[in-house]
């Protein structure tokens, strides 16, 4: 939809707020149909993207939550557990990012997880 793009664009270009407000709209009107997952995330993004880390956090959960087929939730999910992280609650991000490979472990999503976590144990080890 024309709306979806502008909040796209939007996002892209910085406009976090107008973003927000896209996005929300094209979920609210349609929270079942087949751009839910992307405005949803979207909305996501734009939290993050605005530095509203809980709100984020919460949102890219539903995705995964709500919409664990679409192509959306590995990408949830991973932001989810980069989130958490950079709130500093590790143990969260390390069972999100599990569930993540556990779930979906073919996807790309999937395979940033464990390079990442293969990277942090190297660092970590003598």
């Amino acid at each position: 939809s024309e709306l979806h793009r502008q909040a796209r664009a939007d996002l892209l270009r910085g406009r976090y707020s107008q973003a927000i407000s896209g996005f929300d709209e094209v979920y609210k009107k349609d929270p079942t149909g087949a751009r839910a997952p992307e405005a949803l995330f979207g909305l996501a993004q734009a939290h993050l993207a605005s530095g509203l880390l809980e709100d984020a956090l919460k949102l890219f959960q539903r995705v995964a939550q709500e919409f664990p087929g679409s192509a959306s939730a590995p990408a949830a999910l991973l932001k989810a557990g980069q989130t958490l992280n950079g709130l500093g609650r590790r143990d969260e991000a390390s069972q999100i990012l599990s569930t993540l490979v556990a779930r979906y472990p073919e996807s790309e999503e999937a395979r940033l997880a464990q390079f990442s976590a293969s990277r942090k144990q190297a660092v970590e080890s003598p």
